[in-house]
């Protein structure tokens, strides 16, 4: 950690720091059940939430329309 305030921020809440859908690609998830890991290559983070993808597509097509993706998980 950066500081103890940084450690301390972290333990108070740390699923906040973990990818959203445990790291699964969310577009994927989404509209076809599949779980498909996602890659750091691909991410993005939309309301204080990391976000990762398979592809530079299925990024894309979050960019487009985050709040169908996000408010799913």
């Amino acid at each position: 950690f950066s500081s103890p305030e940084a450690k301390s921020a972290f333990e108070a809440n740390p699923t906040r720091y973990a990818p959203a859908a445990g790291g699964s690609d969310i577009v994927l998830l989404v509209n076809t059940s599949e779980e498909e890991p996602g890659s750091l290559d691909f991410s993005l983070w939309y309301r204080d939430r990391l976000y990762l993808f398979r592809s530079r597509e299925t990024r894309r097509i979050f960019a487009d329309n985050p709040t169908q993706y996000a408010n799913q998980y």
